[in-house]
């Protein structure tokens, strides 16, 4: 229960007095509950109720996209609303729920392509020009800085202003164009949350997302939640979560998408299914965002657009490539994708280059190479002070506890003596 709390960014305190008091009838606050309920299903494989867990009944709500569908104002209300909780800190202590890891299928006859809300369209609507300002913002912020700080600005806006752009009159343009662009910053702030440590809402986050998208309808939004589904639950080690959300992706995502978003979702299918211990699958599905990213690439194959959705990196391809590789075996091959990665990463994504940084120093010890190992955590670390970022802070502490064994090298000596000289880092 403390490990699915910890996923949540809560700490669970409770001993065998506790579990007594339950036992005995006492009913613990609903966010305890939450956990308890999680824990046994974890346990048990499958979706728990609370009634079966011996206490009151009570539902975790959940965007529903066939609702959204049907009801797309309604769904953009839905998400203003958890939007303002999470922003009082009400809506932010839930699991990450593994057993409910849904993957619905598309909701609409056909995934065809983006919907009404393209925004390819020569005219776009001044609703989608603002969302893409927004987007381009709190993107560009997480990169150079973590999701921590700016998170609250994302879901102060998206609880007080997403729904104002709402037109009232029937115009489809324009309410898909709001819908896709409240979708996306949805995601955004799953990013956010994730990289906050609060993954039971960035879950939340990603479930208005796709509810979001099936209202636009938008096939493509609704493939990069999943993959944002996907590489959350691969984070927290739910391996079988995270292929199934994958495949999901791959299943919608992939018919008449751009060939970024393609290569996009591709990249993490392989991340999934290394961590699976599929080595074909995931070689398959790397080759194919790699032959997707060079499609991407070639002379008008792409419009020109310059949001943040509308391209992948190559940088971040051979950054997952690494740690696909890494998953398999091949420690040399995941070592020079990541220093590929490093040589493409722009000056500006300081958390893209510490988290490259981080694991190149995990595969150099690893392989031997203390000495390579410390030079790279030095580099982390020196990126690190600039960050607010749970997940990188995470990623240094795992380096750290590993660094542990060789603590009588004067190498690691010097790398943990900067370290308690910038406590920031770790805090």
């Amino acid at each position: 229960m403390k490990a699915v709390g910890a996923e949540a960014g809560v700490a669970l305190y409770y001993d065998r007095t506790t579990v007594g008091h339950w036992l005995a009838g006492a009913i613990p606050r609903q966010a305890a509950r939450l956990f308890v309920v999680e824990a046994l299903a974890r346990r048990l494989g499958r979706p728990v109720g609370a009634e079966e867990a011996g206490f009151p009944p009570e539902r975790l709500p959940v965007p529903d996209p066939q609702s959204a569908v049907a009801h797309p104002a309604v769904a953009l209300e839905r998400l203003a609303q958890d939007s303002l909780m999470m922003l009082s800190g009400r809506g932010e202590e839930r699991p990450f729920r593994v057993a409910s890891v849904a993957v619905p299928g598309w909701p609409h006859a056909r995934p065809d392509g983006v919907g009404a809300a393209d925004p390819a369209e020569p005219a776009p609507p001044f609703q989608l020009r603002e969302l893409q300002a927004v987007e381009r913002f709190f993107a560009a912020s997480i990169d150079s800085f973590g999701g921590v700080h700016a998170r609250r600005a994302l879901l102060a806006y998206v609880g007080h202003d997403v729904t104002k752009l709402y037109p009232s009159r029937p115009s489809r343009d324009r309410h898909s164009a709001v819908l896709c662009g409240a979708a996306r910053l949805a995601y955004l702030a799953a990013r956010m949350s994730g990289d906050a440590g609060r993954n039971g809402a960035a879950q939340l986050c990603l479930e208005h997302a796709m509810s979001l998208a099936a209202a636009a309808p938008d096939p493509v939004t609704w493939a990069l939640a999943l993959r944002g589904m996907s590489e959350r639950a691969c984070l927290l080690g739910h391996v079988g979560a995270a292929v199934r959300a994958a495949q999901g992706a791959e299943a919608v995502g992939l018919a008449g998408a751009p060939w970024h978003t393609r290569a996009f979702v591709l990249a993490q299918s392989g991340v999934a299914h290394a961590a699976a211990g599929s080595r074909r699958d995931a070689l398959t599905a790397l080759n194919a965002a790699e032959r997707a990213l060079e499609r991407a690439a070639l002379p008008g194959s792409e419009d020109a657009r310059s949001g943040p959705f509308d391209s992948y990196p190559r940088a971040a391809l051979v950054y997952q490539q690494g740690q696909t590789l890494r998953a398999l075996g091949d420690l040399e091959g995941a070592l020079r994708a990541w220093r590929t990665s490093l040589d493409l990463r722009a000056d500006s994504d300081c958390r893209g280059r510490m988290l490259t940084h981080c694991q190149m120093a995990g595969t150099l010890l690893a392989a031997g190479e203390l000495e390579e190992s410390c030079s790279a955590a030095g580099a982390a670390v020196d990126l690190a002070v600039a960050l607010h970022s749970e997940q990188a802070r995470n990623a240094l502490k795992r380096l750290t506890h590993e660094l542990v064994p060789y603590r009588r090298s004067a190498v690691v000596r010097q790398l943990m003596r900067r370290i308690r000289q910038t406590p920031e880092v770790l805090r």
